[in-house]
């Protein structure tokens, strides 16, 4: 059976109501982000990136994600090429990273986040499992489509209204509408 989305009404609701403070540092990331500079060497950007999305990894593996964030700026690589670029990099396989930098890049995508994933009863291919980076481009491309299954139901056009009538100066994807409230329904 195919993993669904299931939000209550309560859910959305406590989910949009603690909202305004993530949602306005994505914007700012966002924005900063689309501006013209070299994030690779934007270290308030690095900082509050680091800050909202708990990157917790050396000097050296940040180094190599926001070489390829920049890169990646211009490029708009694909989810498997930058999680397989990501792995050449910093010898890891960063899922949920690779999604974030996809996300930051094209916010139609979604992020993988293990939040998220616990409210979808989702896991990632385990560690040591074979052709295991391929398995997780196949795992992503499955989220990809159960969030727009979702976004295309009437339950995800709901969860859409109320984000929009909650936050209507808020200029993000639906992708990412729904995603801050899968992060926040705990």
């Amino acid at each position: 059976m195919a993993p669904e989305i299931s939000l209550t009404a309560v859910q959305v609701s406590q989910s949009l109501s603690k909202l305004a403070e993530p949602l306005k540092q994505y914007l700012w990331l966002q924005k900063r982000f689309g501006e013209e500079r070299s994030i690779d060497a934007d270290i308030e950007f690095q900082t509050k990136f680091n800050g909202y999305y708990r990157v917790r990894r050396s000097a050296k593996w940040r180094d190599a994600f926001y070489t390829l964030m920049k890169e990646a700026r211009e490029s708009r690589p694909e989810f498997m090429s930058v999680l397989k670029d990501l792995h050449r990099l910093t010898g890891r396989v960063e899922p949920s990273f690779a999604s974030k930098l996809v996300a930051t890049v094209d916010p139609k995508f979604p992020v993988i986040d293990s939040v998220v994933l616990s409210n979808l009863n989702l896991k990632l291919p385990y560690r040591d499992i074979p052709d295991r980076i391929e398995k997780i481009g196949g795992f992503y491309i499955g989220l990809c489509d159960l969030f727009d299954r979702y976004l295309d139901s009437e339950p995800g056009r709901l969860v859409i209204s109320e984000f929009r009538s909650k936050f209507p100066l808020a200029d993000i994807s639906k992708t990412k509408m729904l995603d801050l409230v899968l992060w926040q329904a705990r």
